[in-house]
């Protein structure tokens, strides 16, 4: 694993790859579920095919049909990203005290519970 975190990767490419994990999809519902225009979508796309992140499939029945799925070269960065984030947070938790974890609990579960009356659950259709 790497220790220092490359410079090239950037948040929204790490929410592309987020999304891929759940399996390939196109530029059109990614775009939607990013919130970004398809011509934006597709410059990300070809930058993350590019790292060897992301590989294009085309559809055998139908060759207008393309999807975009991670590599293993993408599992991995989304590997890492993760290991860095939890042991960014697990550093930032050790430092409160008993009653401010407990606190930290109680706030989540009050947040987790206004996202799930939202759809926030349904692959980023957060507040639609």
């Amino acid at each position: 694993m790497r220790t220092e975190m490359d410079p090239e990767v950037k948040w929204q490419h790490i929410a592309v790859l987020w999304t891929l994990h759940g399996g390939g999809r196109g530029t059109a519902d990614l775009a939607r579920v990013h919130r970004v225009s398809a011509p934006t979508m597709s410059r990300t796309l070809s930058k993350l095919i590019h790292k060897g992140w992301v590989r294009r499939q085309v559809s055998s029945s139908d060759r207008r049909c393309v999807t975009f799925e991670l590599t293993d070269a993408g599992w991995n960065v989304l590997r890492e990203t993760r290991g860095r984030a939890e042991a960014r947070l697990s550093r930032i938790l050790q430092n409160l005290t008993d009653e401010q974890l407990h606190d930290l609990q109680r706030g989540l579960a009050v947040l987790l519970q206004a996202f799930s009356g939202h759809g926030c659950h349904d692959k980023g259709n957060c507040g639609t």
